[in-house]
């Protein structure tokens, strides 16, 4: 899901930069006017990199902090089942049962206000992204 919200970050950065400047002159807004010609044949790979990197790392930031938040609540529910395996008696598992679960409905909370925030960031850094092919400052 989330490279799948980065490709379509991707893409709507490219179609907004040329719908602003044009195809070419978006391309040309990659590296700044009047540079030498070494500088701007360095430059070049360097922008088309970032290009990739930009919608990559919003997708690995969103996939990492929900996949630590399902991590944590699963760790936190295992202990029923380690502690009652290691007691060898059903009552001991009960007797943890109850507050793993309530530590895991808290944690569950906790993972979608993380979810939530970093779907925020998600957007707010598309959103800059764009903005940035629209306006280009070189």
């Amino acid at each position: 899901m989330t490279a799948a919200l980065a490709t379509i970050t991707f893409f709507a950065i490219i179609v907004a930069g040329a719908r602003a400047h044009g195809f070419v002159q978006h391309w040309k807004n990659l590296v700044p006017h009047g540079l030498p010609l070494p500088v701007t044949l360095m430059l070049i790979p360097i922008e088309i990199m970032g290009m990739f990197v930009r919608p990559f790392a919003l997708t690995m930031r969103l996939a990492a902090n929900m996949t630590g938040g399902h991590i944590a609540i699963l760790a936190i529910l295992s202990f029923v089942f380690i502690f009652t395996e290691l007691s060898g008696q059903a009552l001991v598992g009960v007797g943890i049962g109850v507050p793993s679960v309530v530590l895991a409905v808290l944690l569950s909370a906790l993972e979608i206000i993380v979810v939530a925030v970093q779907a925020y960031v998600f957007t707010l850094l598309t959103a800059v992204f764009i903005g940035m092919a629209i306006h280009a400052h070189h």
